[in-house]
């Protein structure tokens, strides 16, 4: 009798353990269809100004006023990419951007800070 009732109840369990699998199946379903398609702007971001040079991106954010910021890392660019700031110069370009960038809806540097150089 106990291993009857034993053996309902696993059965019970299993069944329910089941059932709810399958919503969650369905929620992931309905989630991987809502997900955006995005395409390559290339002519986004315009030319950056000051012969700047953007190493590794770590960061994109986009802000009330549709400006993206993005942020990147200098110290990814070979002394090659930044040959205008070597000692000698052994380029007429480029240097690197600022640590931060902000960018305009249209593609402009707004701004730009944080020292690449440190």
């Amino acid at each position: 009798m106990i291993r009857a009732n034993v053996l309902l109840g696993t059965l019970l369990v299993l069944g329910a353990c089941n059932s709810g699998s399958d919503e969650a199946e369905t929620a992931a379903d309905t989630a991987i269809r809502e997900v955006p398609d995005f395409l390559v702007d290339p002519s986004w971001p315009k030319q950056l100004p000051n012969d700047w040079i953007m190493g590794s991106i770590t960061a994109v954010f986009v802000d009330a006023q549709d400006h993206v910021w993005v942020t990147h890392l200098p110290e990814t660019l070979t002394p090659e990419e930044i040959s205008a700031v070597q000692q000698p110069p052994i380029g007429l370009c480029c240097r690197p951007a600022p640590v931060v960038v902000e960018f305009d809806p249209e593609g402009n540097v707004v701004q730009g800070w944080g020292d690449p150089e440190t």
